[in-house]
């Protein structure tokens, strides 16, 4: 009898099996939901895909000489199933890799004996799976330890399959620890989301500013208790909700504060070297502008002193886009740091220096089929304009059926 090659597969362990050819793997669909962000104080929705599992008659064959033979196969068969959820990887005549299901749930084995089994020395065996609606290939690193300088971003164009498949994300930092650490995916692969604050054009009060800590060199001062204010164009940016950055800083122990026109609050800093802080959330750009001439996000800064030396610094402005998924790490305090941070999408679980930890982390599993992934991180001393990262991208391709 005509049949396919088959393993189930948990770990380190396998268990083989002939499925007959009438097998019909089952239409597979997914399902969107909406999960929200951890961070109590700072909830934020995010998007992510999960799938509704669906049911699997697996037709298997198992040959022995005897009704005695037939039994211990099947009692090993069970006794494998009943441990728990593996996978099921099925190669099919002239595929060049296997096709795997993720099975979360099963039966108990349901023999179907024949006569004309009996005679030709095999039994047929029907495994009831409750199964992923994914069907998946090996797992694929599209990025291991790309060196870049944050804030920067990866191209995803090469991945493959039919639906949006989560990252697994590792990040390290090689030159100086990371304080604060932002992933986003732009699906449209716009990527002019980052504004020098030296390239606006400022109010009275605000002076560009030689700085070897910045970003280009000159960064933008303020002496002012009023606010100075400085419009971004966000006429093209894809329309969405964007979560405000700005890396900023204020010196001679002033307090310097930062807002913009569509976030809600007016954001103090004091720290005097330069660091990541967020003004909020707000949709860009409005529906009645999008596509004309400008949509403005204005950033307003100003500080508690109008004194040269005590001034409100901000070196750029950067509009995170939320709506494809977003995770970020970013400790409350100024003397958390780390050198590795990982999201692990299999787990959903993030690792700070190799330690699960779910502390100080807002989102979700980053998940994605193309586009651009974006990448802002903060160098802990605030001493570098950019933060130098390795960054290790892995994911497992989903199809709808048959690979």
């Amino acid at each position: 009898m005509a049949a396919l090659s088959a393993l189930l597969r948990r770990g380190a362990t396998t268990h083989a099996l002939t499925i007959r050819t009438e097998f019909a793997p089952p239409s597979l669909q997914a399902d969107v939901t909406i999960a929200g962000g951890s961070r109590t104080a700072d909830p934020r929705l995010v998007r992510e895909t999960l799938g509704t599992p669906v049911a699997m008659a697996l037709p298997v064959m198992i040959e022995g000489a005897s009704q005695a033979a037939f039994q211990a196969a099947v009692d090993a068969l069970d006794a494998y199933l009943r441990l728990g959820e593996c996978t099921l990887e099925v190669t099919f005549e002239g595929a060049a890799a296997a096709t795997i299901w993720t099975v979360h749930h099963a039966q108990p084995v349901q023999p179907l004996f024949s006569r004309s089994a009996n005679f030709e020395h095999w039994v047929g065996v029907t495994l009831p799976l409750v199964v992923s609606p994914f069907v998946t290939t090996a797992a694929v690193t599209i990025f291991d330890a790309e060196s870049i300088t944050a804030p920067d971003s990866l191209d995803l164009s090469a991945m493959v399959g039919n639906y949006r498949a989560p990252l697994t994300i590792d990040v390290e930092a090689t030159a100086g620890d990371t304080h604060s650490l932002y992933l986003a995916i732009d699906a449209e692969s716009y990527g002019a989301f980052l504004t020098d604050c030296v390239d606006l054009t400022w109010d009275a009060g605000a002076t560009d500013t030689e700085d070897e800590d910045a970003r280009t060199g000159d960064a933008v001062y303020v002496a002012s208790t009023t606010p100075v204010t400085a419009a971004i164009d966000t006429s093209a940016y894809p329309e969405g909700p964007y979560l405000i950055l700005a890396r900023v800083k204020a010196l001679g122990g002033e307090t310097g504060y930062i807002t913009s026109c569509h976030t809600d609050e007016v954001v103090s800093f004091t720290r005097a070297t330069w660091h990541i802080i967020e003004l909020g959330t707000c949709y860009l750009p409005t529906k009645k502008v999008r596509g004309l001439a400008t949509a403005d996000l204005v950033v307003s800064v100003y500080g508690s002193s109008a004194t040269g030396g005590d001034e409100a610094c901000v070196d750029w402005v950067y509009a995170l886009p939320i709506g494809d998924g977003m995770f970020a790490w970013h400790p409350t305090t100024d003397t958390i740091d780390a050198t590795t941070i990982g999201r692990d999408a299999a787990t959903a679980t993030t690792y700070v220096d190799d330690v699960a930890d779910e502390q100080h982390v807002t989102g979700t599993s980053l998940m994605a089929l193309g586009g651009t992934l974006l990448i802002v991180a903060d160098e802990a001393t605030g001493g570098e304009p950019e933060q130098a990262l390795d960054v290790t991208v892995t994911y497992t391709p989903r199809y709808g059926w048959m690979r």
